[in-house]
């Protein structure tokens, strides 16, 4: 099973993750699960081209993490990732970010084009006031 180094947030230490199995992908990269993390799920780029494009705007994105509403909601509400992923050599792969349920939420995709909203039967008016009330 392949492995990943991410920092601990608290200790500032390096932590060794396995890389659990492949479940969903797209031109830029792969989603694995964590067996180690539950909970969590890895995306991994597929070229250092993509690495290198993404690895500043991931680090400012964990670096500024949205202010979300947590003390009601006991589930993730939005997929915000939480950690770089590096291999054994220190090279930026990827990150992690909450696993979401996909049997339990909608991707935003699907919110916001009339076209997907429709094929899902999915009302534009209730997702807008959703989003307007966050």
């Amino acid at each position: 099973m392949a492995k990943i180094y991410i920092d601990d947030a608290k200790t500032k230490k390096k932590i060794i993750l396995n890389v659990g199995k492949r479940f969903a992908g797209g031109a830029a990269g792969d989603i694995h699960l964590l067996p180690d993390a539950p909970g969590h799920v890895l995306k991994i780029y597929k070229t250092p081209h993509d690495r290198d494009i993404y690895e500043p705007k991931l680090r400012a994105m964990i670096d500024n993490p949205p202010k979300l509403n947590t003390s009601i909601i006991s589930f993730p509400q939005v997929a915000w990732p939480i950690s770089c992923a590096e291999d054994s050599s220190g090279k930026f792969i990827g990150y992690i970010m909450p696993e979401v349920d996909f049997k339990k939420s909608k991707s935003l995709e699907n919110m916001l084009q009339k076209r997907m909203r429709q094929h899902h039967n999915s009302s534009g008016e209730l997702w807008l006031s959703y989003f307007c009330s966050l």
